[in-house]
């Protein structure tokens, strides 16, 4: 009989254990930025008011995934800001490409970067109704000053 309730146990800490390892691997970790590639430059500052230390990152399915970010123009000239976001779903069924300006609803971020200048904005991207639940990866392409990417766990309502 021990010899049974020990096997549940463990039985019971190898299943706790592969669902903790699996949330994890499936997007319940903080924003964390990747390198676009070596033309851009990494965002100064990236959050999400969807993120927090103990669930990670969670978007729910048809509501707004926000964004928050910081980066500097080191170019020469001033650039007009424009934002290009792709969000794609691990399982690749669906993705959604978002373009958003200084003029656009729920935008907040200058118009303009001056050479040297960092400006510091947010968007709120209205997600697609035709995600299904799980992990999903986002690019944000702030152009001529930024790239990066990160992860959101997308769950239905």
């Amino acid at each position: 009989m021990e010899s049974m309730i020990a096997k549940m146990v463990l039985f019971l800490l190898l299943l706790a254990v592969s669902l903790r390892s699996c949330g994890a691997s499936f997007g319940y970790e903080p924003v964390t930025l990747e390198e676009c590639g070596d033309k851009e430059s990494n965002f100064t500052s990236f959050n999400s008011s969807n993120c927090d230390s103990r669930r990670g990152c969670v978007a729910f399915i048809g509501e707004r995934l926000r964004l928050e970010f910081s980066a500097k123009n080191n170019n020469q000239y001033a650039v007009d800001v424009v934002v290009l976001v792709t969000i794609e779903s691990l399982d690749r069924s669906h993705t959604q490409y978002f373009r958003a300006s200084c003029q656009d609803y729920y935008i907040n971020f200058p118009c303009t970067a001056k050479p040297n200048e960092e400006i510091t904005g947010y968007m709120q991207i209205p997600l697609d109704k035709e995600y299904k639940e799980g992990a999903a990866t986002f690019t944000v392409h702030a152009y001529s000053l930024a790239c990066g990417r990160g992860r959101v766990y997308m769950k239905d309502m």
